[in-house]
């Protein structure tokens, strides 16, 4: 619920006088303005028992305003009386039979009590009726992914934006849906369409930036952000955005100026030194990352991510015993993310706890069994041990559970070529060449010796030319 009011100091005296009303128990009088406002800093302070109180003393003097009659069962409703707030509605609607926010909020009491189908009945019986077809099918489609039924969902949200693209909720809400189904590049038109009719709405140009970088088109929602802060310099999520933005195109010492300069507007948001901490991090200044990382406990001692990344840098310091206090604080506050028990593990075998490793990789297990880091980094445990077979089994049993993986394809010829199985490896390689020939890269980082590399090298290129290695 939301109201435009001329001025802000007129509003605060309509409240005082409403307030010394009620304590001195005087009848007064307020205009329907000021009542509403009264209701609207009641609601805005989320105080709905008072904003009740105020809906019930208005009635008494405006019992016929739509109005009132719409903020009476939006509080009842914030109160938990959906029961009470139907009833206001019904009889509002005497009044006013097709008022559209009475039929959202009538549709929308109803979907919280499951009904639905009728809430679907109703609004397609209402179609010919109502002038505001686009909220008429907004509440369709919301009502739809409701009940978990994104197609039709998705329908509804498009014929909506067709009718009025530049509505935001709306708009928002289509996002969501598509995501669900992943299938957000279908929202890209609806995007241009609304900023053709919105070009200095800055949200909006969040809101597109956002959708960008989800589905990995980093270099436009670089545009898209930068054109937002160019609208609005001072808007501290649009700059942490930029931050994650660059981050995914690796420009790590521009992601890190862009969330610093969101702090600089902000800086009590705990994610915004997670975001420097990680920048830092990415170009292997530990020690800088640590900072901002404690900056980031400073203001939240919650924030798990912060936990993670001391841990993930006192791992590559080495110092392992120091990386697993921080990696069990991670898990402290979120025991569910399969990245912190990775990490625990890894560390736990660094310090030779074999056994904790094994512990942690296997609660990765139990968590995200389709997880790649979880097998690549498990059986090199086993590979490091002199157990080579163990390793190719188990890089076998993840190539089983996700056969398009080309890095498991590649971690396997690794560990073959290593122990001179040449034509096991070959068959490995060839198909991780087949699904992705751009990450055969990963094996040179696994050998770090010249004279390997470059044997490897001619071994790849003859496969990719020729369909097969050379033999010699």
């Amino acid at each position: 619920m939301q109201r435009d009011f001329q001025s802000e100091n007129e509003g605060k005296e309509w409240v005082q006088k409403y307030e010394s009303m009620l304590k001195n128990q005087n009848a007064g009088f307020l205009d329907l303005d000021a009542y509403e406002y009264v209701i609207y800093h009641y609601v805005n302070q989320n105080e709905p028992a008072k904003a009740r109180v105020a809906c019930e003393l208005a009635m008494e003097t405006y019992p016929f305003s739509s109005e009132l009659l719409l903020d009476y069962a939006h509080v009842l409703a914030n109160c938990g009386e959906n029961d009470t707030a139907l009833e206001v509605v019904k009889k509002a609607e005497h009044f006013f039979p097709y008022d559209i926010d009475l039929i959202v909020l009538k549709c929308t009491l109803m979907n919280y009590e499951g009904r639905n189908a009728e809430v679907i009945h109703y609004l397609t019986g209402l179609e010919p009726i109502v002038e505001q077809k686009d909220r008429l099918y907004h509440a369709l489609a919301t009502t739809f992914f409701q009940m978990e039924n994104a197609q039709d969902a998705i329908y509804w949200y498009k014929k909506s934006l067709d009718l009025v693209p530049s509505s935001p909720e709306c708009l928002e809400e289509f996002v969501i849906c598509l995501n669900t189904e992943e299938r957000l590049t279908e929202s890209l038109d609806y995007y241009k369409k609304a900023l053709d009719i919105n070009p200095f709405d800055a949200i909006l140009w969040l809101s597109y930036a956002n959708v960008l970088n989800t589905i990995e088109d980093f270099t436009e929602a670089l545009n898209a952000i930068d054109y937002c802060l160019a609208l609005e310099e001072k808007m501290h999520i649009a700059h942490f955005q930029r931050g994650n933005i660059l981050m995914n195109l690796d420009q790590f010492e521009d992601a890190a100026k862009a969330f610093l300069a969101a702090i600089e507007i902000n800086d009590k948001q705990a994610e915004y030194y997670v975001g420097v901490g990680a920048a830092m991090e990415s170009q292997d200044k530990y020690d800088q990352a640590i900072h901002y990382f404690r900056r980031s406990i400073k203001v939240n001692p919650e924030q798990d991510d912060a936990y993670f990344g001391i841990g993930s840098c006192l791992l590559e310091m080495e110092k392992f015993a120091e990386s697993i206090h921080f990696f069990n604080k991670a898990i402290q506050f979120d025991e569910e993310n399969p990245a912190y028990w990775i990490s625990k593990g890894v560390a736990e075998y660094g310090m030779g706890n074999v056994i904790s490793a094994e512990a942690a990789f296997e609660k990765v297990y139990e968590l995200d069994p389709e997880n790649i880091a979880l097998w690549l980094d498990w059986s090199h445990i086993y590979f490091e041990q002199g157990h080579t077979e163990k390793a190719v089994e188990m890089i076998n049993e993840a190539i089983a559970l996700m056969p398009d993986e080309a890095l498991l394809y590649y971690r396997a010829a690794a560990y073959q070529f290593s122990t001179g199985h040449f034509k096991e490896a070959v068959i490995y390689l060839e198909n991780g060449i087949l699904l992705d020939y751009d990450s055969h890269a990963v094996l040179y980082d696994f050998f770090d010796d010249i004279k390997t590399q470059k044997t490897l090298y001619k071994i790849i290129q003859d496969i990719r030319n020729n369909g097969k290695a050379d033999s010699e």
